[in-house]
């Protein structure tokens, strides 16, 4: 990569309006006073810049790439959250409000696609209608040029995909309490009419306080008075995550209750007890046969001291009849909390299934905090070999899959 002059670097830092002329100015005047008769560079301004929390690392190595169109709508980007097939997530702050949000962004290739432009768009709708503290909140959505965006609340923690595949299985009642919040979030879920259909691991955020909040509504199905439905995702596809689907999902996903949404937590109990997904066949339509017609290995051949009040909520919830299972989330979320009542303080320690008993929600995805204060989020200054790491392992491609000079 070619280096970049001071001259240039100062350049684009003004074209992206994260600091003004005359800041930028004395801060340049005080370094070349305080380097010894060397010369100030790019990066030394940079790194400066960072341990001073003007400047994020992020925005740092983009500047070094040329780029400078940090702003969407009202909102900066802060960092790189992930990137999933139609969407960037950036951390992001809302300019005026100064509230720190997770910026979900539709890649500008995919806003032809009708379909995934529509799925987007129920996502925010569905999100905006749910207000309870284990779902995700949208704040706002919007257009910007050609880009579609979404406003989430930011959960600094991680998913329990990411934290059972870094600490292995949950303890017991860390099992309980996660699903009986996932419960309850479900609960609500329900109550306005919406069916989840892609609750799995990866769906499900917790930060470090330990609240569990239900994120990614973008196959969410709407029922209607009439009894009519709605899919939001708006095609005939086969929607979920297979190792995660009840059996008549996988049916006609146009055709379900809230009782498929409790057969995927059930699935989720059982990965979060294991490490495992229920059924590990290799080939799709035997992993889909086998949620239809057979039992998942049992949760005592795992863990043979796994108390039997635990297995017995998994299998309801896992039954393959929906009448068999629990009626409605709350149930769910009642029965386990019950269990974690009357187990006290006597039951299994918390970190029993963990390795080291390190938590390991050390991952930021967009999960909740309170009033977008994410102190411990801040950029603080990096070592210069972080940083030099970081420059080798980011995906350079620019945010947007371009590198425009400004975003106005």
């Amino acid at each position: 990569m070619t280096t970049m002059t001071l001259t240039d670097y100062r350049r684009f830092l003004l074209q992206s309006r994260l600091i003004s002329a005359q800041q930028l100015d004395e801060i340049v005047s005080d370094l070349q006073e305080h380097s010894l008769g060397k010369e100030v560079s790019a990066d030394t301004l940079g790194r400066h810049l960072i341990r001073a929390r003007r400047l994020t690392s992020w925005q740092h190595l983009y500047l070094l790439r040329g780029f400078s169109g940090f702003h969407v709508g009202s909102y900066t980007l802060l960092r790189s959250l992930g990137r999933g097939g139609m969407s960037h997530v950036y951390l992001a702050k809302h300019r005026k409000l100064d509230r720190v949000v997770a910026l979900k962004i539709m890649i500008p290739s995919q806003a032809s696609n009708e379909t995934v432009l529509q799925r987007f768009q129920h996502e925010s709708d569905a999100h905006r209608s749910l207000k309870h503290p284990h779902i995700v909140r949208a704040y706002d959505s919007g257009e910007h040029g050609n880009m579609h965006y979404m406003a989430m609340e930011f959960v600094n923690g991680s998913d329990l995909n990411r934290i059972v595949g870094k600490q292995g299985p949950l303890s017991y009642r860390k099992a309980a309490h996660v699903i009986a919040q996932s419960a309850r979030g479900l609960g609500h879920i329900h109550q306005h009419g919406l069916v989840h259909r892609d609750i799995k691991p990866a769906n499900l955020l917790m930060n470090k306080q330990g609240v569990v909040k239900i994120s990614d509504l973008g196959v969410v199905r709407l029922f209607l008075p009439d009894g009519e439905s709605l899919t939001l995702s708006g095609d005939g596809r086969m929607l979920g995550t297979l190792d995660f689907l009840s059996p008549e999902q996988a049916l006609d996903p146009h055709r379900i209750d809230g009782r498929a949404d409790l057969y995927s937590l059930g699935c989720t109990m059982y990965f979060l007890l294991t490490g495992k997904v229920p059924f590990e066949a290799t080939i799709p339509a035997q992993r889909l046969l086998m949620h239809q017609l057979h039992e998942p290995p049992a949760l005592e051949q795992h863990r043979p001291d796994i108390p039997p009040e635990i297995v017995k909520v998994c299998r309801k919830l896992m039954a393959k009849r929906p009448a068999q299972r629990y009626s409605n989330a709350e149930e769910v979320a009642k029965h386990l909390e019950d269990w974690l009542e009357k187990a006290g303080t006597s039951t299994l320690q918390e970190g029993a299934h963990s390795q080291n008993g390190r938590s390991q929600a050390d991952r930021s995805v967009f999960t909740d905090t309170a009033h977008g204060e994410v102190s411990n989020v801040t950029l603080v200054a990096p070592k210069r070999q972080q940083v030099e790491k970081l420059r080798f392992s980011l995906d350079w491609e620019a945010p947007f899959g371009e590198f425009p000079r400004e975003t106005k």
